[in-house]
């Protein structure tokens, strides 16, 4: 079943909030840790701008109304 625009949105925007949480975590020097014997390795930083810009485009234009769909009008006709 697809999902209404707004639940995209808010799925979206959660998403959205991972990755900026990612990208600030890694700012603050947690780009990897080891605790006992597990170790955790984040995204590269690169590839989390990258996705964040991405999101944010699809959000904007859900936004916006609809992606790359838009409405037009002709007079005249």
């Amino acid at each position: 079943m697809a999902m209404t625009p707004d639940e995209k949105l808010t799925k979206l925007k959660q998403q959205l909030e991972e990755v900026e949480t990612a990208i600030s975590a890694i700012h603050t020097g947690a780009q990897s840790y080891s605790i006992a014997n597990r170790s955790l390795q984040r995204a590269p930083l690169e590839s989390l701008y990258r996705e964040r810009n991405r999101l944010q485009q699809e959000i904007d234009a859900i936004e916006s109304g609809g992606g790359i769909f838009r409405r037009v009008y002709f007079e005249g006709r």
